[in-house]
């Protein structure tokens, strides 16, 4: 299957039976706020030709620095078609961290979240755009008719976005990401969900909570790019306790949940606290149930399922290492778990975990479309969703990426039959005499 980014947006967001009847949500304290999947597609044509109307060229450098939400998803889309290049900053990112990315990428504007989250950003020449401009600017545009609107053709190699990526005192290293890298990595996580369909169809009213920030490539695909390729609707929130998680989900009648592996783990030691399932019953049972089949821990685990919420089925967890304990817990309770490893340079999916093909502490097997390769541990990536390297940076592109291949810094082994298993950091081994 061939993607081309603009037209699966379109098709995704307009070509369905269901694009009136699937939304982005957000909720807050008072509400849900949601727009159809057709409305954030008219949103985002309008909102590129506002754009246009500032005086943004394409090529020309965007931030976009606030919390998830449809408003989010719209200034992302309307940059693309506009071919404005996205520099997504996450919202809490320290104010001398924004200063050295602008002063590197020269940003002709920022969308932000409000006066107070961009007010570091002094320059005259940045013109500045904030997230409750967005919709109303975009009711006032001209109405169109978006079904016959063609998107505009980008090359594989143009620039999509710049993600910026530092410790605390290094200078920032920015992550190219092309078209061609993106498009790379739909058209292989589409092969893995298509075996998932019948599944998807099956549900009433999907909907996918995403709590990963939209400023990370991970963020990006559950959260735009997921909900396209299944058809579900996508919900998100700006509280992220366990306790309002938990409340989101059953209230919203979440059917998948996206999440952070370490966020994860504080949703899973809530769930044990506030449902009293610390104790010696609770083990034994747990224990017994590993073995079994999941039609049967489902049943053993209704009460609880009942509690979390009953359509919660699926979670998808990445950008980080999961816990095994944690991959234990929801396994065993009969969740179906997609876990998925890689790096912002590999845009970002090198590997993908599924309920029918894992194994035990795997992280998955190499998606279509990669090569894989291990020296002295180090695992190397090769294949189309590869970055060209590090903006403006040549000294640590050519120490990361060479003959199209990038060296992760990441440690891991691989079995006979693919599975990959993460075994560290290189840079946090201790290398013993034995």
């Amino acid at each position: 299957m061939v993607i081309k980014l603009l037209d699966f947006i379109k098709n995704n967001l307009t070509g369905q039976k269901v694009s009136d009847r699937r939304f982005f949500l957000h909720r807050d304290k008072y509400r849900v706020w949601k727009y159809s999947f057709r409305q954030i597609f008219d949103y985002s044509v309008k909102f590129a030709r506002i754009l246009e109307k500032k005086g943004i060229k394409e090529g020309d450098k965007v931030f976009i620095k606030g919390l998830n939400s449809p408003e989010w998803v719209i200034a992302f889309i309307g940059l693309l078609i506009r071919g404005a290049v996205i520099v997504p900053l996450d919202l809490k990112s320290a104010q001398d961290f924004d200063k050295r990315v602008l002063k590197k990428v020269e940003a002709k504007a920022i969308i932000c979240q409000d006066k107070k989250s961009c007010a570091h950003f002094d320059a005259a020449s940045i013109k500045k755009i904030f997230f409750d401009e967005i919709i109303p600017s975009a009711r006032q545009e001209i109405d169109l008719n978006i079904s016959e609107l063609e998107m505009p053709q980008r090359k594989p190699g143009s620039l999509a976005e710049i993600i910026f990526t530092s410790g605390t005192t290094s200078e920032p290293k920015g992550v190219m990401i092309s078209y061609g890298n993106i498009e790379s990595n739909l058209e292989a996580v589409v092969t893995v969900m298509k075996k998932y369909d019948s599944i998807f169809k099956f549900m009433i009213g999907p909907k996918i909570l995403s709590l990963v920030p939209l400023s990370h490539m991970y963020g990006q695909l559950i959260g735009v790019f997921t909900p396209l390729m299944t058809a579900s609707s996508i919900m998100f929130t700006s509280n992220i306790s366990p306790q309002h998680i938990l409340k989101v989900i059953k209230e919203e009648k979440i059917w998948i949940l996206g999440i952070l592996p370490k966020l994860l783990e504080m949703f899973r030691d809530h769930i044990v606290e506030k449902f009293g399932l610390k104790n010696e019953k609770f083990f034994r049972l747990f224990e017994k149930m590993k073995t079994k089949k999941w039609q049967i821990r489902l049943i053993k685990f209704r009460k609880i399922h009942k509690k979390i919420g009953w359509r919660l089925v699926a979670i998808m967890v990445g950008g980080a290492v999961l816990d095994p304990s944690v991959d234990d817990f929801f396994r065993c309770l009969s969740y179906s778990i997609f876990q998925g490893y890689g790096l912002t340079e590999t845009s970002p999916l090198v590997t993908l975990s599924d309920p029918l093909g894992s194994v035990a502490g795997s992280i998955g097997r190499l998606l279509p479309g990669q090569e894989i390769k291990i020296i002295d541990n180090e695992v190397y990536i090769r294949g189309g969703n590869v970055s060209a390297g590090y903006y403006k940076d040549a000294g640590k592109t050519g120490e990361s990426f060479k003959d199209g291949w990038f060296k992760t810094g990441d440690m891991a082994e691989i079995d006979e039959k693919g599975n990959v298993f993460f075994r560290g950091r290189k840079d946090d081994a201790i290398i013993r005499p034995d």
